[in-house]
């Protein structure tokens, strides 16, 4: 639980310096999000926060958006020890129209146990939203698509210490209710499926997800 601690106080410690946007952005100079997550798997659950920001590549310019988000959180496995999860990626957003976006990212998480064990993976992101940025709700549907290059340990949910690849669908809805200019809430959740493509490996990422952030624009 100290590790936890440690690993929470530097989440939000970090809080100024991180970004990327949970949805559509609007025409701010940055976006900034805190945010938690919780997914139900079918052999753990994840609960975890994360601190995101979009940032405009060069000022004035309102369609390419540098990404960067870091996240902490704990594994609950249903039979094994639980383990505490540490994350980052990085990455770029364009958006298309203004009420659409695609994002490709790069990411990797360590899961800290007895012993450790890693993911790396490549992330694509496309987000469609059914109203304007700044309308008082904007529903929106997004869908994520990843290649994970996981490499387990017979502790970790994978239950074996062989490297594999994992593709990981996410298909979401949600809203983002504006509370005032630059502050607004935003919920969505959705389904998760995954295939592994070599080595036998499990399917870790089949269940349900959902997530919960307060988004702020830096105008």
């Amino acid at each position: 639980m100290y590790k936890m601690h440690l690993i929470v106080t530097a989440l939000f410690m970090l809080t100024s310096n991180v970004l990327y946007s949970t949805v559509t952005a609007g025409p701010a100079e940055s976006v900034e999000s805190i945010g938690f997550r919780y997914g139900n798997y079918r052999r753990h659950d994840y609960v975890g926060g994360y601190i995101d920001v979009a940032q405009h590549l060069y000022r004035g310019n309102q369609q390419y958006f540098f990404l960067a988000e870091i996240a902490a959180g704990r594994i609950s496995q249903s039979r094994g020890d639980s383990y505490d999860h540490i994350g980052l990626e990085l990455g770029l957003q364009y958006r298309v129209l203004p009420s659409t976006t695609v994002a490709i990212t790069g990411s990797h998480d360590w899961h800290l146990g007895s012993p450790d064990y890693h993911i790396s993976g490549a992330n694509f992101r496309f987000t469609q939203s059914m109203a304007p940025h700044n309308a008082p709700v904007v529903p929106f549907v997004r869908a994520n698509a990843s290649m994970q290059f996981i490499d387990p340990v017979r502790e970790s949910p994978a239950r074996q210490d062989r490297r594999y690849r994992l593709l990981v669908l996410e298909a979401l809805g949600g809203a983002e209710i504006r509370m005032r200019e630059d502050f607004s809430w935003v919920f969505e959740g959705g389904r998760s499926q995954s295939k592994a493509i070599n080595n036998e490996g499990p399917d870790l990422a089949n269940g349900w997800i959902a997530r919960i952030a307060m988004r702020y624009d830096w105008f």
